[in-house]
C-alpha cells in the first residue's frame, strides 16, 4: 500500500513539473492582470514581459501594465495609458528554472529582471 501511494506521488509530481516546464516560453495571463513590460514603446523590439519589476533585455526599466485582452500568442496590454499589443510566445525566458518567480519572457537575448541571463526556447 505504501508503495502504490509513494508511486501515485511521484507520478504526479513528475506530470506537475512536466506541465510546468513544457512551455517556459509562454506568458500565461489573464485579464485584469498587473504584469510588467519594458518601457520602449510600441515599436519595443523586445518585447520583454515579467511578473516582477527590474530591468528589461535592453536596460530600461520595466513599466507597470494591465492585460486588456488575451489572444493564442499575443496579448493587448495598457501601459502607460496607451494600448500595446504584445507577444505572449517568446524567443527567450528567464533561466531561473522551473520556480522562477520572475516569470520573464523576452525576443531578445540579454539579463532577466532578476539579473540572470535568458535563455533562447524551442517551440
Amino acid at each position: 500500500m505504501k508503495k502504490a501511494l509513494l508511486a501515485a506521488i511521484v507520478m504526479v509530481m513528475t506530470l506537475a513539473l512536466a506541465a510546468v516546464a513544457a512551455e517556459p516560453s509562454r506568458m500565461a495571463l489573464e485579464v485584469g492582470e498587473q504584469i510588467y513590460a519594458c518601457g520602449c514603446g510600441v515599436n519595443c523590439p523586445c518585447d520583454t514581459l515579467a511578473k516582477r519589476d527590474g530591468k528589461c533585455t535592453c536596460g530600461r526599466d520595466m513599466v507597470r501594465a494591465e492585460v486588456l485582452e488575451v489572444g493564442e500568442n499575443e496579448a493587448v496590454i495598457r501601459i502607460a495609458g496607451e494600448k500595446r499589443t504584445v507577444k505572449t510566445l517568446a524567443k527567450y525566458a528567464c533561466a531561473c528554472g522551473p520556480a522562477c518567480p520572475c516569470v520573464a519572457i523576452s525576443q531578445n537575448s540579454g539579463k532577466c529582471v532578476c539579473g540572470r541571463d535568458m535563455a533562447a526556447v524551442t517551440h
